[in-house]
């Protein structure tokens, strides 16, 4: 899911372990036990880390506050619970500047506990929303929990209030001459000089020392020395600098100075808050100073700041390599693993800020101690360190510690997660290839503690197709599964990672010695007897019909949009608006958005900003009596606390849906959904935008209610459904092939896939109970008719359905009937000029049409259009295939009897369908659509016991079939990116689609057969939802396959003369699939039956 693998990328690295374990507690509640009720045990484990994660938030609170106090301190800043900018007129620009650094430093702090605690909190409400147990969230949220008070916010507020009067004050900056010192209250008379201020400001150290010359006492003299040393580093004067540090010769315990940390600041100072300037590199200069030191400053070294942190922390930190190894020279190697006050060290300070020079300096220094057999980095240190690293996306600190050679095997952790595991969840392959050579003896196989993933699972999962490859070539076991029973293949297949899906399938051929080439395939057979055909929906009782509220119009609102190929941001705010400089890992957690319809009964609805996971999972639905002026409102604010008065409204626009329609008359409608907004601030200005998709869901009532609601019902054995009625039509084809769907052809699949022989002719009395599946478009003009194709190619254009007449689609057919006058070559059927009056003797409907045939002419036209150019052929036209006339959704329902059932695909397209087949971005309104197609079903069906099932491609006609009737099931069809990348996020994978279907309450599946056939057991998993299951395309029927496109493990000999297809489908059949849509219709019909008597 998206929200696991954000929940693992938003981590902020150092503090891994201080996560909430949403593996384990999710594995937990996936358990039979908590799924009963039985909560006590997943109650406990959550307690546990709760409590973990509270007494992780109230150190870093408290260290927080001891920030807060220490600048305030430092700058002789009042502790007052206002600040005014009267507070800081005449301060000298660089004292205000680095205030502001060392308050925005504070902020960024603030801003990563906001993650961190928005992170676990959305991870337990998600956990809850699984046992559907929200309402319990009263386990953690006590008045006590860090994670839901965040008392940190107080203070960060207060210190922003703070940075906001710093700010006006150096906007309203004085003139220079009378500039004064935050630090005066606290320095000696002496330092207050215009002249100190000049020389310092000057980098004039000469000047400086010839000022300060004085007769007060020793101590007093050190004492004050310090002082103006604070000074200098603000101004950031290197000469000045060294030449105070020159005469301090009393340690700071020994003096009565405020200012005890001198090279912690004055490193900060240069290395992280110094802005750039001409001819200065700050490294330099302190690796000059350093030095320089003698040993009158040499206790400067080993003095802890507030933080317990010595300057090596800072050097650490700021990646000053040269500098560390100046400050090693003079304490003990064994500080680089000295910890602050929040258990922080220098080598690990290193680590988490990617300095590979510093990493590489230390472990060079443990390696001489090593050799003196004094070693200071153990296994575990080293490993921890190295997941650190790589969870950071640190390469060049990884390649140090990997180099050093020790903790690479290392698991640990909540998750027992080993440096191997989280370089193939993050994709790292350079990581990984370095791991594979560095150690021979490395474990390929080490499983997640809760999930019990293998490298190789997780790789497989995330899609990283490359690593997939090193790991496999490494030799990675291909049979390891997880907790469920799940190996690789089954996790890359339920994605649709298809590239993954084909090397791991090569590999297990390998293993059982089993050529790639021509592979031999085999079946569990069926146990359960074939009987007649089954119907694929029951009837439920009345009370399952439409709602009473029916009336009202639907509004569903989402926020993005569902195109994968666009990468817009939901929400753009510009910075100047948004005012929160954020942390380099962080997000911007403190935005709150507010969505509200007109004249509508729903209150609004609120989301915090950004939402993790799949925000498609986040539907809002508004209901109105007046869609035509249904207007969004969008509100977003700073989101500063749990309270009303903690909001601070940034943006806010209006939508106008009526107006995002467009210029398309009524019954048409752009096939794009997303929109986006512009925001406007309270002063009017530009703020942002804000991106969101909205489909409208009219009202629906039939002219007559049916006595049954229908349901989808698993047969006991599988299903076979006819594509296009007999089949595709293919010029190729060596056998005589009737026009697809047309009602000889649905008639004659009908005939083979009951009695399991083909027929010619219609034999009502042998369709005891049948299924067909039919293609339904409409027409400009509101007829339903059957047609698979986007494009009417017999017209000679690429001429869309929806853009042609009922009358314009069936004079195409009937321009190919054989009729009794013959038309000159050229014309077409509704050319009015004068026709022969010679009567001929109709033609069969055979393959020996007449040359000078009106096809001929529609031939030579469709022969420049899309479907011709790419397929070289289209199918039921006269000459090629035994031609029947088009036949409409009425006329089906009126041939044939009520005990055939139908699968009636609704054919609408999608807005990323467009760019491939060419087509304008238009189409019927999808209500109209629907609504006319409704109600030829509803009138026809009425009083009937004829099985029907909706399907389609298109989410959206599935979401409005769901919500416009309750009378008959709806069945999302799936490619999972077989045929190519998929433009819709709903319908990028199986995954996708279960949840998809699951959301909508849709009744069942159908899949492209790629991904049952590569991982059988997905059919089990979809059907354990309570989800009906089937699969089609070319893998069910079309031998060869295994040359072409996948290689299907064998497990056991197939029987002789077994084709690779009817092996395909009792594949499918032996894990209980529901249904196989399927071309060659007795083939696998035979085939079915043949492993049901075996």
């Amino acid at each position: 899911m998206k929200f696991g693998r954000d929940f693992y990328r938003l981590q902020i690295p150092r503090w891994a372990d201080a996560y909430l374990d949403y593996d384990g507690l999710k594995h937990l509640a996936k358990q039979k036990s908590v799924r009963n009720g039985q909560l006590e045990a997943f109650r406990d484990s959550l307690h546990r880390e709760t409590a973990d994660i509270n007494d992780f938030l109230r150190r870093q609170h408290a260290l927080i506050n001891l920030w807060v106090e220490a600048v305030l301190s430092r700058f002789i800043i009042s502790h007052a619970s206002t600040f005014e900018v009267l507070d800081f007129a005449g301060v000298a620009q660089p004292e205000l500047q680095d205030l502001v650094d060392c308050l925005i430093e504070i902020l960024d702090f603030a801003a990563q506990l906001d993650v961190f605690s928005k992170i676990n909190r959305d991870a337990i409400e998600r956990l809850l929303g699984k046992l559907g147990c929200v309402e319990v969230l009263s386990w953690v949220t006590g008045s006590e929990s860090p994670l839901y008070a965040r008392p940190w916010t107080e203070t960060s507020s207060r210190v922003q209030d703070l940075l906001q009067q710093v700010h006006r004050a150096l906007e309203l900056q004085a003139d220079a001459t009378e500039l004064r010192s935050l630090f005066s209250p606290a320095m000696p008379s002496e330092c207050l000089s215009r002249s100190v201020y000049h020389s310092i400001s000057n980098d004039d150290s000469a000047a400086l020392m010839c000022v300060m010359a004085s007769t007060v006492s020793e101590l007093a003299t050190q004492a004050m020395l310090y002082s103006v040393l604070q000074v200098a580093i603000v101004y950031r004067s290197p000469r000045c600098i060294q030449s105070l540090l020159g005469e301090i010769t009393s340690p700071l315990e020994e003096v009565l100075c405020g200012h005890r940390d001198p090279l912690h600041q004055f490193i900060a100072q240069l290395a992280c808050r110094g802005r750039p300037e001409p001819h200065f590199q700050p490294a330099a200069v302190l690796e000059d100073m350093f030095r320089d030191l003698s040993p009158y400053q040499h206790h400067m070294l080993l003095t802890k700041d507030w933080r317990g942190r010595y300057p090596l922390h800072y050097a650490a930190e700021y990646g000053l390599s040269e500098v560390c190894l100046q400050i090693l020279k003079f304490i003990e190697p064994s500080v680089i693993l000295e910890c602050d006050i929040a258990g922080e060290t220098p080598l690990a300070l290193a680590v988490c800020s990617g300095h590979a020079k510093v990493v590489q300096a230390f472990l060079e220094l443990d390696l001489e101690e090593n050799a003196r057999a004094k070693s200071m980095i153990s296994e575990q240190v080293a490993g921890a360190f190295l997941c650190v690293a790589i969870q950071s996306r640190s390469t060049d600190v990884a390649k140090c510690l990997i180099k050093f050679g020790k903790g690479l095997n290392w698991q640990g952790g909540k998750q027992g997660q080993t440096p191997l595991y989280i370089a193939s969840r993050t994709g790292q392959v350079e990581v990984v290839e370095m791991l594979l050579l560095r150690s021979p003896d490395l474990n390929l196989n080490l499983p997640h503690a809760s999930k019990k993933w293998t490298p190789l699972i997780v790789a497989s999962v995330h899609g990283h197709v490359e690593l997939v490859r090193l790991l496999l070539s490494a030799g990675a076991n291909v049979n390891s599964q997880d907790w469920r029973g799940w190996s690789a293949i089954d996790h890359a297949s339920y994605r649709a990672h298809m590239a993954i899906v084909a090397m791991v399938q090569h590999a297990l051929c390998k293993d059982d010695g089993v050529s790639s080439e021509t592979p031999k395939l085999s079946v569990q057979v069926c146990s359960a007897q074939q009987t007649a055909v089954h119907r694929p929906t029951s009837f439920a009782p009345h009370e399952a019909l439409p709602d009473a509220e029916s009336d009202l119009t639907s509004i569903f609102v989402n926020l993005g949009t569902f195109e994968t190929h666009h990468n817009e941001k939901i929400a753009d705010i510009i910075p100047s608006v948004a005012n929160q400089r954020q942390h380099h890992n962080s997000i911007q957690s403190s935005m709150l958005l507010e969505v509200s319809g007109s004249d509508c009964r729903e209150p609004p609805y609120c989301l915090q900003l950004p939402y993790l996971g799949d925000i498609s999972d986040i539907t809002w639905r508004f209901s109105t009596s007046d869609p035509d002026n249904m207007r969004l409102t969008f509100k977003l604010f700073q989101f500063l606390g749990e309270r009303e008065v903690c909001k601070r409204l940034v943006g806010s626009g209006i939508a106008l849906l009526s107006a995002i329609k467009g210029w398309f008359r009524t019954e048409r409608q752009s096939l794009r959904r997303d929109s986006t907004v512009a925001l406007m601030n309270s002063d009017g200005d530009f703020a942002g935008t804000l991106s969101f998709t909205f489909l409208v869901a009219g009202a629906y009532k039939p002219a007559m209610l049916p006595t049954h609601a229908q349901k989808m019902c698993p047969p006991p054995s599988t299903q076979i459904v006819a594509h296009r009625g007999l089949g595709l039509n293919e010029k190729k084809s060596k056998r005589l092939q009737i026009g697809e769907h047309t009602f000889q052809s649905l008639a004659s699949a009908l005939d083979q896939g009951a009695d399991y022989i083909e027929v010619s002719h219609l034999t009502w009395l042998n369709w005891t109970m049948a299924n067909i599946f039919a293609n339904v478009q409409v027409t400009r003009d509101h007829v339903p008719v059957i047609y698979h194709d986007w494009f009417v190619s017999e017209a000679g254009l690429d001429v869309p359905i929806h853009a042609m007449t009922y009358r314009q689609w069936m004079a195409l057919s009937e321009a190919q009937s054989g009729s009794h006058e013959e038309v000159p070559r050229g014309r077409l059927p509704w050319d009015e000029r004068t026709r022969p009056s010679v009567r001929h003797r109709r033609d069969s409907r055979s393959l020996c049409a007449r040359q000078d045939h009106p096809t001929k002419a529609m031939i030579d036209r469709m022969k420049h259009t899309f479907e011709y150019t790419n397929y070289n052929m289209k199918g039921n036209t006269r000459g090629d295939f035994i031609h029947d006339a088009f036949v409409t959704l009425r006329q089906l329902f009126e041939k044939f009897p009520e005990n055939v059932s139908f699968d009636i695909e609704l054919k609408y397209p999608m807005f990323w369908e467009t760019d491939y087949w060419g087509m304008e971005p238009y189409c019927n309104e999808m209500n109209s659509y629907l609504d006319v197609i409704l109600d030829v079903v509803y009138s026809l069906s009425h009083n009937t016991n004829r099985s029907i099932f909706f399907s389609c491609f298109n989410p959206e006609v599935c979401i409005l079939l769901s919500t416009k009737q309750k009378t008959y099931p709806v069945v999302f069809l799936n490619d999972s990116m077989v045929s190519g990348a998929a433009g819709d996020t709903r319908a990028t994978s199986l995954q996708q689609a279960v949840r998809f279907a699951k959301k909508w309450d849709l009744q069942g599946i159908i899949m492209a057969a790629e991904t049952f056939v590569a991982a059988p057991k997905l059919i089990g998993h979809v059907k354990g939802l309570g989800l009906f299951c089937g699969s089609y395309g070319a893998l069910n029927d079309v031998p060869g396959f295994a040359k072409v496109v996948f290689l299907i493990r064998p497990s056991y000999e197939a029987r002789d003369g077994m084709s690779e297809a009817d092996q395909v489908a009792q594949k499918q059949q032996a894990e209980g699939i529901d249904m196989i849509v399927v071309n060659n219709i007795r083939l696998i019909s035979m085939a079915l039956g043949s492993s049901s008597a075996a």
